[in-house]
C-alpha cells in the first residue's frame, strides 16, 4: 500500500472515531493534515443561527404556524415571503414583535395580509423596507398602521387597488421619511396626491397611476416639489399637459423616467423634458402616439447618457428618427416593437450602438435580412426579438443565433 494511501486510510479512520465520539474539535489528524469535520446538526446549526438574509419566497406550503419556527433565527435582517399564500396577519405579528433585528420584509402576493389592528407592534419594528405589492386587502387601514413603523423609507405597496385618498394622507401625516414610495394602481385622487406632494422632502423614487382621464395642471404640478427625486414613473396618465411637461423638467436629478402610456406627450413635450434632465440614463414613451422623429431628435441632442430607450408602439417613428439616436453611444437598450415604418435603413443606423445589449424589433414587418447583416456587428448583443418580421430568412437568423443569447424569431432550420 502506498503511503499516501495509508495516510488517507488513517485519517478516515480517526473521522470516523470523531464521529462516534461526537467531537467538535477543528484539531489535525495525525501526519494527514486534515482536520475533523463538526457533526452535521451542529454545523448546520452554526450556519443557520448566523443567517442574516432568508428568501422563503413562492414556498406555498408555509403558514402563520411556521413563522413561530422562522423567528427562531434572531440574525434575520431581511426576510421574502413573497407569494407565500397561507401567510397572514398572525403570521406578521409573530415576525414583527419577535425578530428586532429585522429591516427588510417583501410579502408581495400574500393576498391574506392586511396590517389591520398593528398599531401597538409597528412602532417597536426596525424595519425600514416593506413590500406589500399586490397585498389586495390592504386597506387605508392597513396602511395607517403601516405608517407607524418609525425607520420606515421604502413602501411598495403598488396593485394594492383598495388604497385611497384616505389611506394616503394618513401615510403622510404620520411619516416623512420615504424614499421610495409605489402607489402604482392604488386609487388616488385629487386630495392624496396634493398631500403625498407636500409631504416627502426625501423622496427620489416616485411610481404612481391615474385612474381617471383628466388631470388638473395644479394638480400635477406639485410633481415639482419632489426635487431630490431621481426615479419618477407616471405610467398611465393618459392626458399629461404642457403645464405637466414644464413641472416635470424641473426634476433636474430625475435619472429615470417612465412616461408609457402618457398618450398626450408631444414633441415639443418631450424636448422641454431632454433639455433639462441632461442625466437622464432611463427614459419610457412606449405608446406615446403623437411623438414623431423630432422628439427622437430632441433626445439625441440632449441625453448622451441615456442607456435605455423605449418606443414601443411610437407609430409615427421612421428611420429618420433612429438615424438621430444613431448618436447615444452608451445605449444598451432600445425596445422598437410595433414601430411599423422602420426599414432596413433605420437598423443600419442603429448598428453603429456598439453598447446594445438588448433591441426588440417584433414585429417591425419592413425589415429583410439586410437587417440582420447590420446587427452582425454589434459584439454585446444579448437579446434580440425580431419576432413575425416575415422577410427575414433562416441562413441569416443562424448566425446570430449561434452568437445572441435570447434571440426570438419564427424562423427555424429548413427540414434537410
Amino acid at each position: 500500500m502506498s503511503r499516501s494511501s495509508c495516510s488517507s486510510l488513517t485519517c478516515s479512520k480517526q473521522n470516523d472515531a470523531h464521529r462516534a465520539d461526537h467531537q467538535s474539535s477543528s484539531s489535525a489528524c495525525c501526519n494527514c493534515g486534515h482536520r475533523s469535520v463538526f457533526p452535521r446538526s451542529r454545523r448546520r446549526h452554526a450556519l443557520v443561527s448566523s443567517l442574516q438574509r432568508l428568501n422563503l419566497s413562492s414556498s406555498r406550503s408555509i403558514t402563520n404556524s411556521a413563522m413561530n419556527e422562522v423567528v427562531l433565527l434572531k440574525s434575520i435582517t431581511h426576510l421574502d415571503l413573497s407569494r407565500c399564500f397561507g401567510i397572514g396577519d398572525d403570521g406578521v405579528c409573530v415576525i414583527l414583535s419577535s425578530m428586532l433585528r429585522l429591516q427588510s420584509l417583501a410579502l408581495e402576493g400574500c393576498y391574506c395580509v392586511t396590517f389591520a389592528e398593528f398599531e401597538d407592534i409597528a412602532p417597536q419594528s426596525r424595519l425600514n423596507r416593506l413590500n406589500v405589492k399586490g397585498c389586495w386587502d390592504v386597506l387605508d387601514e392597513g396602511l395607517s398602521c403601516v405608517s407607524l413603523l418609525p425607520q420606515l423609507t421604502y413602501l411598495d405597496v403598488s396593485d394594492c387597488r383598495q388604497i385611497t385618498d384616505e389611506g394616503i394622507m394618513s401615510l403622510a401625516s404620520k411619516t416623512s421619511s420615504l424614499t421610495y414610495l409605489d402607489l402604482q394602481g392604488s386609487r388616488m385622487a385629487e386630495a392624496g396626491f396634493t398631500c403625498l406632494a407636500g409631504s416627502f422632502p426625501h423622496l427620489q423614487h416616485l411610481s404612481m397611476s391615474w385612474p381617471r382621464s383628466a388631470i388638473p395642471d395644479l394638480i400635477i404640478a406639485r410633481i415639482s416639489s419632489f426635487h431630490l427625486l431621481q426615479h419618477l414613473d407616471l405610467f398611465g396618465f393618459e392626458n399629461l399637459s404642457d403645464a405637466a411637461a414644464e413641472s416635470i423638467a424641473t426634476l433636474t436629478h430625475l435619472q429615470h423616467l417612465n412616461l408609457t402610456k402618457c398618450y398626450a406627450i408631444s414633441d415639443d413635450n418631450v424636448a422641454t423634458i431632454a433639455a433639462a434632465l441632461i442625466h437622464l440614463t432611463y427614459l419610457h414613451l412606449s405608446w406615446c402616439r403623437n411623438i414623431t422623429d423630432a422628439a427622437l431628435g430632441s433626445i439625441a441632442t440632449s441625453l448622451l447618457d441615456l442607456e435605455e430607450l423605449c418606443l414601443a408602439e411610437c407609430v409615427k417613428i421612421t428611420d429618420v428618427g433612429l438615424d438621430h439616436i444613431r448618436s447615444l453611444h452608451r445605449l444598451q437598450h432600445l425596445n422598437l416593437w410595433e414601430c411599423f415604418k422602420i426599414t432596413d435603413a433605420g437598423v443600419a443606423s442603429i448598428s453603429s450602438l456598439h453598447e446594445l445589449r438588448y433591441l426588440k424589433l417584433r414585429p417591425c414587418k419592413l425589415l429583410t435580412d439586410a437587417s440582420l447583416v447590420s446587427l452582425s456587428g454589434l459584439q454585446h448583443l444579448e437579446t434580440l426579438d425580431v419576432s413575425l418580421c416575415k422577410n427575414m430568412t433562416w441562413p441569416y437568423i443562424a448566425p446570430l443565433r449561434k452568437r445572441v443569447k435570447f434571440l426570438s424569431s419564427n424562423v427555424f432550420e429548413p427540414l434537410q
